[in-house]
């Protein structure tokens, strides 16, 4: 990605300098809220961590995560829902918009599959 000199910026038109000018505010406001949403929840019982090149980011308790099995991004479709069950610490709840199979990887590890209708 190349780096954009002040001085290139100032040679555009207004216009441009403008919309140049907005998108960095974004990228401010973007960058904060990414620090928000990674350093505020301390003591959380979500983490995502991530093994490569970031460090793990904490999410609000009791997080919902979905996990997209294809390239679809509707509500349901392909979609496998984990979470914390709130009445009864220690067991996780699972959802998906059809029939999950569960196929034992490990002794302490399983594969989850939505099974087409």
């Amino acid at each position: 990605m190349k780096i954009i000199k002040p001085e290139d910026i100032d040679r555009l038109p207004k216009w441009a300098q403008e919309h140049i000018s907005h998108l960095n505010d974004q990228i401010v406001v973007l960058n904060r809220q990414i620090t928000e949403m990674s350093s505020v929840h301390e003591g959380s019982n979500v983490t995502l961590r991530n093994y490569v090149m970031m460090d793990d980011v904490t999410l609000p308790d009791n997080s919902r995560i979905h996990f997209h099995m294809s390239d679809k991004r509707e509500s349901w479709v392909d979609t496998i829902v984990v979470y914390h069950r709130l009445t009864q610490p220690g067991i996780l709840d699972v959802h998906a918009d059809g029939i999950l199979s569960i196929r034992p990887a490990a002794s302490n590890a399983i594969e989850l599959r939505i099974d087409p209708r």
